[in-house]
């Protein structure tokens, strides 16, 4: 269901949306701001890491701590590159992965495929699920536009055009800025 368009009475000005005058561009993030992608990224997350935890935990006799999809997710994954993240996160649990190459066979024990099965697991979770903006982000791009400014999104996800048209919300950005890493030739997301 598309929301009703709505226009101003009056025309907007940046004070109106609570900026200085001098304001010329927006800019926002897409997860948690202007989409619901965090929780497709965590869960996507949760998925490798648990898989990966369990797999390690039965070779070692370990205990198994599953990933937390709030806390682990944010501490050392949210904005960060997939290969840094995943480092971040094995390092807080006292484990080290070598860096591995993105050619590496799918069941090779690397940060490079660890960081391509994250990138499988979110295109299948867009595929069955899709992303949803968030309350008042449609209104505020629009508003935004109808107060001349410029609109653009910046994301460390490779999906953030992809995740846009799914949310409704491409037609309402002028930029869009995927941060793009290719260490050792992984994608971040």
């Amino acid at each position: 269901v598309r929301p009703v368009p709505w226009l101003s009475p009056v025309p907007l000005s940046t004070t109106m949306l609570g900026l200085p005058t001098t304001t010329k561009a927006c800019l926002f993030d897409l997860e948690g701001v202007l989409t619901d992608s965090a929780l497709l990224h965590a869960q996507a997350w949760s998925e490798v890491f648990d898989e990966f935890l369990l797999r390690l935990s039965d070779k070692t006799g370990w205990g198994f701590i599953p990933f937390d999809r709030v806390a682990d997710y944010r501490a050392y994954l949210d904005g960060r590159p997939r290969v840094e993240g995943i480092h971040a996160f094995l390092d807080s649990r006292g484990i080290r992965l070598p860096e591995g190459r993105p050619d590496d066979p799918a069941e090779s024990d690397t940060a490079c495929v660890l960081a391509r099965r994250k990138g499988e697991e979110v295109a299948r979770h867009l595929r069955q699920r899709g992303v949803t903006a968030l309350d008042g982000a449609r209104r505020y791009l629009e508003a935004a536009g109808h107060a001349g400014l410029e609109r653009a999104v910046v994301s460390a996800s490779a999906n953030t055009l992809p995740m846009l048209q799914l949310a409704g919300l491409a037609t309402l950005v002028e930029v869009v800025n995927e941060r793009r890493c290719h260490v050792a030739g992984v994608l971040d997301d």
